[in-house]
């Protein structure tokens, strides 16, 4: 449901000539909340349900859930709409950052690799997303955790690019040394 209560399904193919920015599973990438890419496709192009993402709302994959595929809507469409999926839902007096963290966290992950149904397209159900366990400290916790992760995250990020830049001249001293 919409923050005034109004579903969020959404049936494409009564709009066939409609451009809408549409997100699949495939436009979401494992395990970090960054969405890949936004298409634009007509409403005649989309074959299954639909569910529209607000801007402010989160989605989570419920196929194959041990991809960790989640994301916060931040963008500046009101035309976006997605794989029916994926959950889509709002989460109230909590920080973005914090909540994306804790999705992406093994924390979820232990919860629901139980729950899972199905041999070859694994999902789970709502009413297990539904019942999962989210640790909600005091927001200004919740921004100290998110801001503590984001620096860290920023320092894997400046070691892994130290790494490549490292290899590339021990491989270049290495190379010069032999010839």
């Amino acid at each position: 449901k919409n923050i005034d209560n109004s579903s969020l399904r959404f049936d494409s193919l009564k709009y066939p000539d409609l451009k809408f920015n549409y997100i699949g599973m495939e436009n979401i990438e494992k395990g970090n909340g960054k969405l890949l890419k936004l298409d634009e496709v007509n409403g005649s192009e989309i074959k299954s349900q639909t569910i529209k993402l607000p801007k402010g709302f989160f989605l989570y994959g419920k196929l194959r859930p041990y991809l960790n595929k989640y994301f916060f809507n931040d963008l500046e469409f009101d035309n976006i709409i997605v794989s029916s999926e994926f959950f889509v839902f709002s989460a109230k007096n909590i920080n973005e950052q914090y909540f994306k963290y804790v999705l992406s966290s093994s924390f979820i992950q232990s919860q629901i690799e139980n729950h899972m149904k199905g041999a070859r397209m694994p999902r789970i159900s709502e009413g297990i997303f539904r019942s999962l366990l989210i640790p909600i400290p005091p927001i200004e916790i919740q921004t100290k955790i998110a801001n503590h992760i984001e620096v860290l995250k920023n320092e894997i990020q400046s070691l892994n690019q130290q790494t490549e830049q490292n290899r590339t001249l021990a491989l270049e001293e290495f190379e010069n040394e032999v010839l």
